[in-house]
Parts: structure tokens; sequence; C-alpha cells
């Protein structure tokens, strides 16, 4: 690689005596909306016995990881991307130079399907993620190099570098080259444009003849480009960065002496020098300066370039930089945006952590730190500020206040600032009380008795600068407003109106539900294990508990004749007693307290257990209990009882209870919702009807799952499904069901269809919106709720049907069809009702007998201590047939099973958030030895590679994925446990992997002949019948993912697969037709259909194999010879073949399907349905 195809980065001056150390110096790691693959080359030790230089390469391998973590968190992308990270020696190049990102040609593509411009060169990371699909065929799409040679490094994480500079800055500087921040004009800047997407948006700043300014864009004209390009005055036009700037386009780097690999692909160092917040991309590093958050110009230029950032905000944030809101709309809560958020340095830790809370309604700070806001407000004799305050851990000043600059001045601005908790007094202490622990307060200051005049900042102060140096500190619901304005009440603070059903939004204020942040939660302690979990939940509405846990809450009340307990019940998995109680004091006496305590769910029986019921993993419950049916006379309670008693066996119970109510007879304004009625109304079953799509509006990528035992259904990606239901709506129908929105796309909705053809204008009546950034049909239930779980409601169809009518098909729509078309919804839990109706429920449905599932609760779950990190959480999922792991964790499940050649390992694996290894393995005891183990473990997903990798693709945030082993082609002899791996010891730490539905079993054992999806439906010689589908050419050979579906009628493979189905002994003939339909989503190197006698893949068999599609060229073309290939991401295409025309004949034991993809992070995807063999 010569060096015009890096981009230099340089170390700055060494001059640190106004070291500024960061322009956003608290780093924001988000949820992961892009998965970042690093391969690491020359990270390694070169004398692995200096202890020293391991640590050194450790580190840097370790903040590249947490670089690409922050990355991953920002820009949005389904398409992953692989980069390639460098740690050699540059000082050949120069010995200030820390780093570069490498480009060439074939770094870049153009025209391509989703570009934004025609005959414009975008990045190969860009490129893919606007193509929503790898254009670059597995090769990196980045390569970033870092300087082993340069001797000063700050190669530790924790932002702290002193005089050295800091590594994970210079890495999160490259990967924004990589992201597109770069060009391919000439590299010795004699005037060659290169016409990337980054250039299309640069423009010299120029003025008319009438002295105005105006904008020029780059010259085609090498003469006049070469004196724009040294021009110092050249500048990023996008909307979103100039937005970002305050409303000023972007200044770029264009020195008036042209540098190699600095010019024009970086912001002007000048302009955005140390502290600024558009500094991450300028040409140099200071010692000691620290950014670990791209900052919002840099995101602004991103945008503009194509990328979707995550950070919805970004553009009205600066708009509101450039233009400050001097009144605030009365009674209006301030949002606070994270890139306004900056330090007051010489108060503030670099280990201070920063985050909004609250939907952005809300900050907190932890650790020593010192926050201002930006927000300009005129302070008038009459100027209130209200708002909410929570102090989790006290520190010495905890403080809100008004500043005027950004510099910090102890007595001038004393008397600014409102001291609200801490062990020391500093400013305004009028507020200042002991409420460390005790939950929100709220306060309103009439700010106009301390001071007035203009202010610039918002500030907040957790200040804790000895000792543990943890203060935590939260404030939200800030309103700022003059007297007088506030008798307009918040919109927020509005209960929802009629027609925003979810039903339980809708409960009366007069009978408000327990709010647990109004009062304390503590343990019996001779009941409660020092191992359980509490947490509050649905906006401390809520309360769960998870192992075993006894607890109390803080609640004085005066039980009488006519007092209820309302409140709804969720048992995730069972324990022994899972109950709520009423106590009289904080000491647990079994034999007097049982009297008080309900009994919800549990194996085992205590206290009153009428309303006892098997309802684990059955969703939530509602319960009404008129408590003087179980109490002979009035009592005084002073706490509300929480059991989730499970101290036996595996001892992870978890149970959840929200929207409690305790109140007199006739408070009630409105009766119990419907939600309480008894199981008697059955929820529908998604096995009991045929999920299809309206083709028309669905994308042939989507993904459509039941989930909750069958008793609800998701979609992923842009799709329209329609559900087989059959139902007459008459004037007393109900439609009721839940649904969760996990990502936000355009149009999620729910719906009742007459046919299956769709008709946005007619069928638009019929639909009802629940969310998304578009409107379409009846709007009444759209709201805002992604994120926040599982919301109910109950529809009475009349209101929006004038008359009965005969329906179909349910509707369900995850409309998201622009953008990172990564949309995905949930329902579950639906009925569809005469009002009144009561009928018996249907059987629960039994799995099939003949190979049972593992269930977790027959063994015990321990860990392999030498690998194991001690904040790991296991818990078992899926009602104890499926395991997951959080954070680092290797666990053992005791397991004894004899491996033989014919032995088979089936499960179900889905990856959340990716880790360096994560496996599934056989073990024979309970010490972990990597180099004798790693012939048993399979690993499925990883940035590293360990053990069997046969199986291991990029299946994260991809949902569960079947696995089907041939575990004696690899290993055989006795096992004592199953081991699960979810390493993840570098980095965020923070992998996520689950494991269900495991079976072992023998396939030559009569029980355990097949498994219940491992047959598929052909039909031959006009018989339909089941054929078994087995594995094909081998391990080398068939390494990837197979599901079948549509009543066995279809296989899909993914990744590198192939399988053969047995039709023993068939005799092709000349008059032997094959027939079947083909659907690709991804191209591979051969995909098709053949014959074969044996289980092994030759050149010969390429004369009976039918190809249809794949970059290879093996095999037979379908006659006519000049037909296309299939077109990938089309329809479903039908294929039918006169196979004796082709020469082929005789008799064959297998009809072969292929799905051959040969490289790493294989992703080929091939359908095969409806196959026949017929004679004519």
């Amino acid at each position: 690689m010569n060096n015009n195809n890096l981009a230099y980065d340089f170390a700055g001056t060494n001059d640190t005596s106004n070291t500024n150390k960061s322009s956003v110096d608290s780093t924001i790691i988000n949820p992961p909306t892009a998965t970042i693959n690093v391969n690491y080359y020359g990270f390694e030790a070169q004398n692995p016995n200096d202890p020293e230089e391991v640590k050194k390469v450790k580190e840097a391998k370790n903040a590249f990881e947490y670089a690409a973590t922050i990355w991953e968190g920002w820009i949005k992308s389904d398409v992953p991307i692989e980069v390639d990270a460098k740690w050699i020696d540059l000082n050949s190049y120069g010995r200030d130079v820390l780093g570069g990102a490498v480009t060439s040609s074939i770094d870049f593509r153009s025209n391509f399907t989703g570009a934004t411009q025609d005959d414009t060169s975008y990045i190969m990371s860009l490129a893919n993620h606007l193509a929503g699909e790898d254009l670059n065929g597995g090769r990196a799409e980045i390569e970033v190099w870092l300087n082993s040679g340069f001797d000063n490094w700050h190669l530790p994480t924790d932002g702290k570098p002193g005089n050295k500079f800091d590594f994970t800055t210079v890495v999160l500087h490259e990967l924004g080259h990589g992201f597109g921040i770069t060009d391919r004009i000439n590299s010795n800047g004699t005037g060659t444009n290169g016409t990337t997407i980054f250039e299309s948006f640069i423009v010299e700043l120029n003025k008319d003849k009438d002295g105005n300014p105006k904008l020029d864009p780059l010259s085609n004209d090498s003469s006049e480009l070469k004196t724009q390009l040294r021009s110092n005055n050249l500048f990023f036009n996008g909307a979103n960065a100039t937005a970002a700037n305050g409303g000023e386009q972007v200044k770029l780097y264009a020195p008036s002496k042209w540098e190699n690999g600095s010019s024009i692909a970086h912001l002007d160092e000048r302009t955005y020098s140390k502290g600024n917040p558009g500094s991450l991309m300028t040409p140099r590093l200071n010692p000691g300066e620290v950014i670990h958050n791209p900052g919002a110009i840099t995101l602004g230029v991103l945008e503009d370039l194509g990328w979707d950032i995550n950070q919805v905000e970004t553009q009205n944030q600066a708009q509101q930089a450039s233009e400050p809101v001097e009144t605030p709309a009365p009674g209006s809560i301030i949002n606070f945006q994270q890139d306004k958020i900056t330090s007051y340095v010489d108060q503030d830790s670099s280990a201070s952590i920063v985050k909004t809370i609250e939907n952005n309604q809300g900050i907190e700070l932890i650790n020593n730190g010192w926050k201002k806001f930006d927000f300009n407000y005129q302070v008038t004799k009459d100027t209130i500020l209200e708002f909410e305050f929570k102090s989790i851990i006290k520190g010495e000043i905890q403080a809100i206040g008004f500043e005027t600059n950004d510099k910090f001045d102890a007595n001038r601005d004393q008397g600014r600032i409102f001291q609200l908790e801490g062990k020391d007094k500093f400013g305004i202490t009028d507020f200042k009380q002991d409420v460390t622990g005790k939950g929100w307060q709220t306060y309103k200051i009439n700010v106009g008795d301390y001071f007035n005049g203009d202010i610039d900042y918002l500030l907040f102060t957790n200040d804790h600068d000895n000792g543990a140096k943890n203060g935590h500190s939260q404030w939200k619901n800030l309103r700022l407003y003059e007297k007088g304005q506030e008798t307009q009440t918040p919109a927020e603070s509005q209960p929802p109106t009629e027609t925003q059903k979810p039903t339980e939004s809708q409960s009366p204020v007069e009978v408000p539900s327990i709010n647990f942040q109004d009062g304390e939660i503590s343990s019996y302690v001779d009941q409660d294990d020092s191992k359980s979990v509490v947490n509050t939940i649905e906006n401390n509405q809520g309360i769960e508990i998870i192992k075993n846990g006894w607890k109390k809450f803080d609640f004085n009340y005066q039980v009488t004749k006519d007092t209820i307990l309302e409140f709804e019940f969720n048992s995730l998995i069972k324990g022994e007693i899972q109950a709520i109680g009423l106590e009289t004091n904080d000491k647990f006496d079994a034999n007097r307290d049982q009297g008080r305590i309900f009994q919800l769910e549990g194996k085992d029986n205590f206290g009153i257990t009428d309303f006892k019921q098997d309802v684990t993993g059955k969703g939530w419950q509602t319960y009404q209990i008129k408590l003087s049916d179980y109490f002979s006379e009035d009592i005084n309670i002073n706490y509300l009882l929480f059991a989730n008693d499970h101290d036996n066996g595996s001892k992870n119970a978890h149970s959840q209870w929200k929207n409690l109510r305790v109140y007199e007879k006739g408070q009630e304004t409105q009766k119990p919702t419907e939600s309480q009625s008894p199981v008697e109304v059955p929820s529908i079953n998604f096995q009991d009807g045929e999920i299809t799509s309206y083709v028309d509006q669905d994308d042939s990528k989507s993904v459509v799952n039941t989930i909750d035992n069958n008793q609800g259904i998701e979609i992923i990606k842009n799709g329209w499904k329609k559900f087989d239901f059959n139902y007459q709506v008459t004037k007393d129908t109900i439609l009721e069901f839940e649904f969760n929105s996990i990502i936000k796309g355009e149009i999620q909705a729910i719906g009742l269809e007459t046919n299956d053809k769709f008709d946005a204008n007619s069928d638009k009546q019929r639909i009802f919106q629940l969310e998304g950034k578009d409107n379409f049909g009846i709007t009444d239930f759209k709201q805002d709720v992604t994120g926040k779980g599982w919301q109910t409601y109950k529809i009475k169809l009349s209101d929006y049907f004038s008359e009965d009518i005969n329906i179909n098909y349910l509707l369900f729509a995850n409309d998201h069809d622009n953008g990172s078309k990564n949309a995905h919804s949930q329902w579950k839990n639906l009925r569809v009702y005469e009002q009144n109706q009561q009928t018996q429920p249907e059987a629960e449905t039994q799995p099939p007998a003949e190979i049972p599932s593992i269930n977790f609760q027959d063994g015990e779950i321990t860990s392999y201590v030498d690998q194991d990190d001690s904040k790991s959480v296991v818990n078992t999922i899926d009602n104890n047939q499926g395991i997951e792991i959080i954070k680092n964790g290797w666990k053992k499940f005791d397991f004894n099973y004899q491996v033989t050649k014919d032995t088979i390992l089936e499960f179900e694996f889905n990856s959340i958030i990716k880790g360096e290894i994560q496996a599934i393995g056989l073990e024979t005891d309970s010490k972990f030895d990597a180099n004798s183990d790693k012939g048993r473990i399979f690993q499925l997903e990883g940035k590293d590679n360990f053990g069997i990798t046969d199986f291991k693709q990029d299946v994260t945030g991809k949902g569960w994925q079947t696995y089907k082993i041939n575990v004696g082609d690899y290993f055989n002899g006795d096992i004592n446990y199953l081991l699960f791996t979810n390493d993840h010891d570098n980095g965020a730490k923070n992998g996520h992997s689950q494991f269900r539905n495991l079976k072992i079993y023998e396939a030559n054992a009569n029980q355990f002949s097949r498994a219940a999806n491992q047959e598929v439906v052909l039909t031959v010689q006009d018989s339909t019948n089941n054929y078994n589908l087995s594995s094909y050419g081998g391990k080398n050979q068939d390494k990837g993912i197979f599901n079948i579906y549509d009543d066995q009628t279809a296989v899909e493979l993914t990744g590198n697969s192939w399988k053969k189905l047995d039709i023993t002994n068939y005799n092709i003939t000349e008059n032997t037709v094959l027939k079947f339909e083909f659907q690709s989503a991804a191209e591979g190197e051969i995909q098709g259909i053949g014959f074969d006698n044996d289980d092994i893949i030759t050149d010969d068999d390429g004369a009976n194999f039918f190809q249809v599609s794949g970059i290879q060229d093996w095999g037979r073309k379908i006659k006519p010879e000049l037909e296309d290939d299939y077109t990938i991401g089309s329809e479903w295409q039908t294929y039918e073949v006169k196979v004796g025309d082709y020469d082929i004949g005789g008799n064959f034991n297998y009809l072969t399907l292929g799905n051959d993809h040969d490289v790493s992070n294989a992703n080929a995807h091939s359908q095969f349905r409806n196959i026949s063999l017929s004679e004519m």
C-alpha cells in the first residue's frame, strides 16, 4: 500500500499549558444499532514473555473494541461492517503520525441500488448501508492503521491521558474516515476532482459582484481546482452538518500548503480546536485531549452523506442552538439534548458520567461532575423554576443553578446556585435537605426572589471529589416560566383521552396506582436471600423480584370492610411461593402473617390460596380482591409484602406486580377493565391458521415469527402479513390484544380484512394504526410507545364499523420501506369475542413427546470459575426450555450422555448482542482446559475464533436460528455437562446469548428416528408424502442453517448449506419432470437442485445439478440456455425441468438442494417449495 492511499492523522503540540479535556468528555454508550466486526492484525506481543508488552497490546486491542462499540451506538445499519485493524510501525511516514484510514479504488462503489446521487462514489461501508446488502464480497470495508512505533500513547479507555495521546480518540477518528469523511482528490493537490459523495458537499465561500457571500462548488478545471484546494476557504455544505454548526457551513482543512493525507478530508484545525464539539475530525490531536463522542457536527456530516444516525433530534438541536428559545412555552418541560451538555472543565472529573433520562426529559450525573446545558432565558422577579430531584448516592454538593458564561467562578456564581443535598455547604442552601434514598422530591423556586438578569446555561452539580467520589444525582421535569403562566396544565400531566385506549392508561386519577419511589423497598431478612434482585418497573408503577426474595414496601393504610386491593401479576419463572400480602410490622412470622398473604402461583402452598393458578409464562393477570372477605375486622397496615420464594433447586423464580391500587369501594369511577376477565375467552393460536404476505406491500426480506408459545406474532423489517381468521363482526364485537414496538417503523398497525388483495383506499378504514412515523388508517390508537414495552388495547369495533361484516383475515402491518428498514413489532394475546361472551379455554398444546427438549430445572447450572465473570447473569427462559447468558459468562449444565457416531445435537440460538465467543459444547469434567476442550465446542457467533467454527455465522440481531449438528462427526465418548459460552471480556463486555429447545438423541434410535421438523413434503408420482431431509456433502460443505415451514412444503437454506432429500432408488427416465419454486434474498456461489447417490460432492455431480443462481458456474443451466439466472430479491419463480432432456437417467437415492457460499460470514439464501417429481 503506497502512502497516497493513507489519510494521515498527526500528533499535535506537546504544549499542554492549556490542554482541554474534550468537547464531549463523558462517554455515551448507546444500545447498538449497527454491527462492527474487527479483524486484528499485528495485535500480538513480539515477546510474549514481556508482561509490559503483552499488557500494551491487550490494552490497544481493548481500546479499539471500545471505540467500535461507541460507534455501534451512533450509526444505524442492517449490514455488518468489517474493519481490518493493523497495529504497525508508521514512523516511516513521520514520527508524529498517529494513524490513518486506508482508501483505494476498490473501497468505493457508484451507481448501485440505493445510491442517493448518480455517478458519485460512495465509500464501501456507506454503499453497503444504502444498498441494504454487502456489495464487497465479504472483504473488509474499512482498513485502519495505528502507529505501534509511537511511544507516547495512552491506551486505557479511562479518559485520563495526562500528557499522552489518547488511543481511543484516534480510533474513533479513523473510523469516521471509514464511514465516508474522505475524498479521492489527487494526492498532491494539483487538481483532480474525485467526485465522492463527500466532495459533492464541498463549496468555496466567495462574494458576488455586490459583495454578498456566495457558495461555489469545486471546479472541474484543474488549474482553478488547485487554487480552491489551497484556499483555506472550503466548507462542507450539508443541511444537517450546517444545522449542527449553528447554521453556518462547516469549515474544512484546506491550508495554503497542500498536506498529503490531511488536506480536505478533515475539519479545519483552527476553527474546531481542542475543546470544540467538532474537533474529533480535525487532522491533529493534542496531548491530553479526549474525545469519546463523535459530536453533533461529525454526526451531521455523516447524516448528510447518507447514514442513519441514532440521534433523531440532531438537526433540531442544532437549530435550537442557532435560534435559542428565549421564553419557553408556559409549563413546557425542558428537553435535554446530549450534544448541548458540556462540562465545567476546572470542576469536572473525566470519570464523570452524564446521561439523559426519562425520554430526554431528565438528566443524571454519576461520580464527580459539574455540567452545563445551553439555555438562554431572561430571569425576572416573576420567574419560577420547577423540577424534580433525586439523590441516589450522597455527594458533597448536589445542586442546580443558572450561569451567565462557560467559566465557573465560585465567588461570583454561588449566588445563583441552589444546593439540594450534600455533605458540604455551597451557594443558596434554603432548599438543602437530607433526601438521599428517599426517591423523587418536587421543588418550585421563585428564582426572582434571589436574582434576575439574562442567563445562558443551566448548571447541574454532582460534586464529589473526596472519598468514594461516587455521588449520583438525577433531575427531571424541569420547567422555567413566569408567574401566571402556570395556569395552563402541561400536556404531559393530562390523562389520556377517551379515544386513547389502551385501557390501563384510562384508569381514573381518583384511584392512582402506587408509585414505588414514594416509599422504601426493603427485605424480610430471615426470609430473603442476599442474592435476590429487586427492581422497579413500568415507570415506577411496578416492582419485580428475581431469585429468592421477600420484600416489603412502606405503605400505611387502614383496611376496612370496603377496602379493595387491585393489581396485575406476571410470573416469568415459577418459584415455590409467589404472593402479595399486607403486613403490620417489619418482622415476618409465618404463623401469624399467613392469613394476610394471598398466594398467586408456586409449587408449594402458603397463606390464602384462593387466587393461586398456573399462570407462569401466560403474561399479565389482573386481580381484584375485596379484603373484608378475608379480614374480620379493620386493621392498620404499614407495609405491602411481595414474596418470590424459591430457596430450593435453581432458585431463579421471577415475579412482577404492577398497577397496584388500594381504595375504598365507591371510589372507583370505572369498573375494572376487561383484562380482568378470566381466561374464558381464549387467545388466538397462530398455529391454527396460515400466515401469508400481502405481496404488493411486503418485502421479501421481512421476517415473521410466532412468539409466546404461538400466542403471538412478530414481524421484523418491512412486512405486511395476514392470518386466516373467519369471523362475523357485530355491534358487540371486541378486539383485545397487546402490542410491543421494539423499533419504530412508518406504519405499525392491526386490521381486519375481507380478502387477500390489499387496497389502501378501501381497506384503511379497517386498519388501526398503533405506532409509526407516518399516518394511515384509523389513528385513534396511535401513540409513541416504541421501547416502552407491552401495551394493552381493547377496541369496540362497532365504534368504527357501521354494519356487520364478515372478515377472513387479521392483518398485521410493520411498514418500513425507507431508511434503515428495520422496524420490529410484536402482537400477543389476541382475542376477538362478543361482549359478555364466555367460553371454555382450549387445552394447552403439548410438545411432541418423541424428542423432549431439555428442561433446565432438571439439573444445576454452574460456572467455569476461571473463565466466568462474577458479573455475568444467567437465566432460564421459555418455561425452563432455554437458557440465556448476559455479560462475560461460561456456564455448564449437568447432563450425562454417551456420544456415539450417530448422536445429534439440535437446538435454537439467538445472539442479541455480539460477544467474542458465543458457543455451545459438551464437557467431560468441571475444569475448563482450552487446548483439550476446544475440540468439543461449536462456535456459533463472535468476533474471535475458538473451537469448531463450522457453524459460526453473523447472526446477531437476526432472531432465533436453528441448528442440527451430527456430533458424532466430530467426537464421541461420555460427557457430563453441556457448556454454554458467552465470552466477552474486552470492550463493552455486554454480550447476550440465548439457547433453547435443546435435544440430544441418536439418529438410529426408533423413538428418536426423526425430529418433528426434519421431514419435507414432496409430491412423487402424484402421491404426496414426507421425505427425510439430512445434511449433504459432509461438515466442510454443510455449515449453514435450515428451516422447514409452510406445512413442511418449503425449505429455507442460509449460509453455506447443502441438504439432501431421501428419494430412495427413484428411476429417472426420459419422461421424468422435476418441478419446484425458488426464491432468494442473497446470492451465493452455487444455488440450485440436483440428484446424487452418495453423500459426497464431486465435480462429476455437476452434470446432475440444475443451477438457478450463483456467481460461479457449476452444474446445468435450465433450458433455454439464454434464460437469465434468477434475479436476487425478486418473487418466487417456478421451474419445470424435463430431466431426460439433459441426458440424466437411472436410479438416484437423493434429491439435493444447494446453497453454496464458501466465504467467511456466508450469507447466501435459498428457498425451495412445492417440489415434485412426476412422469409425463
